[in-house]
């Protein structure tokens, strides 16, 4: 089951620990909608019940099983019909557009997700965003300090199909990107800083920013505490532990 919901990309494993995508999180959203009984933590209780009575000979596999397809059954006929075509309507939010006033929608494009006003075409605002910890929606303050090195312009943060990055606000007349870094230097090559990506596997990494010129890769998060014990300037967590790379020396994270 684990290694089937990674391979669909509806979570990304993330410091040891399993983080849904946003594609995860409207899959169960459509589940909760058009199955409540089903994926109620009580169908679980029920079920693990009737399978201890058959267990003990008290019910019929058969009877169970039947008893169970009629109402799937009858939910999966319904969902055929009212469950919401994602892709081409997008989840309602409660958010609003502050150009019209209309609710955002959720909607999936070829490079991942983002906001849209629902009065499209009429009205053509989008935003970028991102999940917090407790599932709410969070949008991505789009312009930062940085200019652009090209034309001068500020540049703002975008959500691409591998993560966040920084983009020329002159777009389309400016095509400049960047690689949004951790301020933290690249140990193999010196120049580059340290960026967070994700794989076409939908798994964290880092690497450096000079990516291809210098093909340094890590594949736990980097910390920017240094080691007290070599002095490198950052260390890895790994397995609730800070671990320098340089000379192996270990603490409890915390």
């Amino acid at each position: 089951i684990l290694t089937t919901i990674q391979e669909r990309k509806y979570v990304v494993k993330d410091k040891g620990k399993f983080k849904p995508t946003e594609l995860g999180f409207i899959v169960n959203e459509l589940l909760i909608k058009n199955f409540p009984e089903i994926v109620d933590v009580s169908f679980t209780a029920k079920m693990e019940a009737e399978l201890d009575e058959i267990e003990e000979g008290k019910k019929l596999p058969l009877e169970t099983l039947t008893a169970f397809y009629e109402v799937f059954n009858q939910a999966l006929k319904q969902a055929e019909i009212k469950m919401l075509d994602v892709k081409r309507k997008g989840i309602e939010t409660e958010i609003r557009c502050e150009k019209c006033g209309a609710k955002m929608i959720i909607k999936i494009g070829k490079n991942g997700v983002f906001l849209a006003c629902s009065r499209y075409p009429s009205c053509k605002n989008t935003k970028d965003f991102v999940r917090n910890e407790n599932g709410e929606i969070v949008i991505l303050t789009k312009e930062t300090e940085e200019i652009c090195p090209e034309c001068g312009r500020p540049l703002i943060k975008k959500q691409g199909r591998y993560g966040v990055f920084l983009a020329c606000s002159g777009y389309p007349e400016c095509k400049y990107t960047a690689s949004v870094t951790l301020n933290i230097v690249c140990p193999q090559c010196g120049l580059g800083k340290l960026v967070k990506q994700i794989s076409k596997k939908k798994k964290i990494f880092y690497r450096c920013s000079r990516y291809p010129q210098c093909q340094f890769i890590l594949w736990n998060e980097p910390i920017a505490k240094s080691c007290p014990h070599c002095g490198a300037a950052f260390r890895i967590l790994k397995k609730q532990q800070l671990v320098c790379l340089k000379c192996g020396y270990k603490e409890k994270y915390s």
